[in-house]
């Protein structure tokens, strides 16, 4: 079967948490990458994630790239969602704080 292999940036604006890593992870870009099989006898190209990997920052800034954590992509992209609302509240906040009064 041909796999692929897909790479992609998410970059968070507050530091996270995922299950079976025992650290908040901080705040920045992480390179995601997503290993996918062809399925095949369909009449249409269709792929299965086989896995996800994210790749973290080095803990020295000795050599580009730091550990690589196995990922369930359901929790990566939940903890996604989360930073961005919390990202939008606070940015609302900050909005709303900043507006004169008398003209809400």
């Amino acid at each position: 079967m041909a796999n692929r292999v897909r790479l992609k940036t998410m970059t968070f604006q507050n530091p996270f948490e995922l299950a079976g890593y025992d650290r908040v992870l901080p705040a920045g870009g992480y390179q995601v990458e997503i290993e996918e099989e062809l399925i095949e006898g369909l009449s249409f190209s269709g792929y299965r994630r086989l896995f996800t990997l994210l790749h973290l920052h080095p803990e020295t800034r000795i050599g580009k790239f730091g550990p690589t954590l196995k990922v369930d992509p359901n929790e990566l992209d939940e903890a996604f969602v989360r930073d961005l609302a919390s990202s939008d509240s606070v940015n609302k906040q900050g909005l709303t704080q900043n507006v004169p009064e008398g003209t809400t």
